[in-house]
């Protein structure tokens, strides 16, 4: 392991750029995909979840087979896969091809999804883990900001094709860095495939991440029917993995205390941070008639904060623990959800627009820290599942946090409440899901991995 960050974190770093980007830029593009291929918004909507189900599907299988192929070459197989998916995207003929290519992009972005963190874990000591997992951060934070506005600009001069032109270079340098500068890993032969396992691990996230989508659908009723499918396939799932020889998903990484409540922590800041994203729009929109530029150049002010701090709040963890650190940023989360709830309640832009950056100095601070002592609270041959099951939670926090905030304020609104107050009351309540989060206290850790 190095004491030192070197080029080694280039490839994650750009890995983790590339996918980031490609998501916020085409969801600038689908009212330009909808006209082009003269389909409807529902039908378009799927480029981008087929995108984020294939990912999420997909983690722990990948995960698992890491182990056997290799980290490094599981990782650099993904960003080519990737890349190659996204150069092929930007010839489709149909939207129904895009989908499947997106299919195709999501599988290698889980690839090199389940295996960056781990791999970090694997080239660097405990001494500059913490920064860096800030610098990925900070590399998701910065496409975060550029995307929408890059990506938007370029899709308005040349087409939506010249994005995926745009996104093709950077994900086929990562697999060539990953490639030459990744030192290899040492490879455990699978002497048993779990095959039960991993379909079912497959089905069971696709049924979960799929009834947040089909909650805003025209068949509302059908979420219930994937949620229970999601509860019966995981159920199914535990029992298998205690029988297995060689399980998708060591029941010992259950055992991890710290593990749970961590990821529990990441999953709920980030509900909390995609409801601000859902309903500042509309409140915006409906009490001040304001666009959606608007909105977003005042949502940007969030991905600023957390791009200025995160590796900051790397270095510190690193000096000072992990604990302290994302205390710090679960608090911050609490004051800006509470400067957000009076700008709403005034109506001050000003007072709205520091509430998001302060919401974003939490997340930035509480995201590197956390990560790092998620990593260290399992042994290193648990690695890339610790790392996917991470990727996870942040992404049923994000697909919670979408589905929660957008029914509460559609009901609120049902019940003849103004927007402001509708805003105001879906606000409020995920103000206390952030009091919640800060009772789940995490203990002293004993780095696992060091031992």
């Amino acid at each position: 392991m190095k004491d030192k960050l070197s080029v080694e974190i280039l490839p994650m770093a750009l890995g983790a750029f590339s996918a980031a980007l490609d998501n916020n830029v085409l969801n600038i593009c689908l009212p330009l995909l909808a006209k082009e291929f003269e389909t409807d918004l529902g039908t378009v909507q799927f480029v981008s979840s087929s995108y984020v189900f294939a990912i999420c599907s997909l983690l722990l299988f990948f995960a698992y087979l890491s182990a056997s192929i290799g980290r490094k070459y599981v990782f650099s197989i993904g960003v080519t896969l990737f890349s190659l998916g996204s150069l092929a995207a930007a010839f489709s003929p149909n939207i129904f091809m895009l989908i499947l290519l997106r299919i195709i992009q999501g599988m290698g972005a889980a690839m090199f999804m389940a295996n960056g963190m781990a791999l970090i874990n694997t080239h660097f000591s405990n001494e500059v883990k913490g920064r860096a997992f800030g610098i990925i951060f900070t590399a998701t934070s910065v496409a975060s900001i550029i995307g929408p506005v890059v990506g938007g600009a370029i899709a308005t001069m040349w087409g939506w094709r010249t994005v995926f032109f745009l996104i093709t270079p950077i994900g086929a340098l990562a697999g060539v860095l990953a490639m030459k500068i990744l030192n290899k890993e040492d490879q455990k032969p699978i002497t048993s495939f779990d095959f039960k396992g991993s379909v079912l691990s497959i089905l069971g996230v696709f049924a979960f991440f799929s009834c947040f989508y089909l909650v805003k659908s025209k068949y509302p009723l059908c979420a219930l029917l994937a949620l229970a499918g999601a509860i019966s396939l995981f159920y199914f799932f535990r029992n298998s993995q205690r029988e297995s020889l060689n399980p998708v998903l060591n029941p010992k990484i259950w055992g991890q205390q710290t593990f749970l409540q961590a990821n529990i922590q990441s999953g709920l800041i980030f509900a909390i941070m995609m409801a601000v994203s859902v309903v500042l729009p509309f409140y915006f929109h409906d009490v001040f008639g304001y666009s959606s530029a608007y909105s977003g150049m005042v949502l940007a002010s969030m991905a600023i904060s957390i791009a200025a701090v995160s590796y900051y709040s790397g270095f510190f963890a690193d000096k000072i623990g992990t604990q302290k650190i994302t205390s710090i940023g679960i608090i911050l989360v609490l004051i800006g959800m509470m400067t957000l709830l009076i700008g709403v309640y005034v109506k001050l832009n000003g007072i709205l627009i520091m509430g998001n950056l302060i919401l974003g100095l939490g997340v930035g601070i509480f995201n590197p820290a956390n990560n790092k002592m998620i990593m260290q609270s399992v042994p290193n041959e648990f690695a890339a599942m610790a790392a996917c099951i991470n990727v996870l939670s942040r992404n049923a926090g994000v697909a919670i946090g979408i589905a929660l905030s957008g029914i509460a304020y559609s009901a609120f609104i049902s019940f003849h409440l103004r927007p402001d107050i509708a805003a105001f009351c879906v606000l409020g309540l995920f103000l206390i899901l952030n009091v919640f989060l800060y009772k789940i206290r995490v203990d002293d850790i004993r780095p696992a991995c060091s031992q």
